[in-house]
């Protein structure tokens, strides 16, 4: 496995506007730019989430487990949590 990029909760919360939105699940951070209008849910939990740890959000939707979506989120994952590693 390859050494991934690890950030701070500090560098992730200014990644909190919907031309730059990054959060993160677990323990991963995830580059969610571009995809608050595509998102099924409607871009306004992700906007909400910008910057922040969405994890309770994440998981309390059953949709997320499904696995074509747990793959296609996987291709967002830009790093992991420096408090995670």
């Amino acid at each position: 496995m390859s050494e991934q990029t690890k950030y701070t909760r500090e560098q992730v919360a200014i990644h909190n506007t919907e031309n730059d939105l990054w959060v993160i699940v677990g323990k991963n951070v995830y580059n969610l730019t571009g995809f608050a209008n595509e998102h099924p849910g409607g871009p306004d939990p992700l906007l909400e989430m910008g910057g922040k740890d969405a994890t309770d959000l994440f998981e309390s939707v059953s949709s997320h487990v499904d696995p074509q979506i747990a793959k296609y989120i996987e291709t967002k994952i830009i790093g992991v949590l420096t408090d995670h590693c």
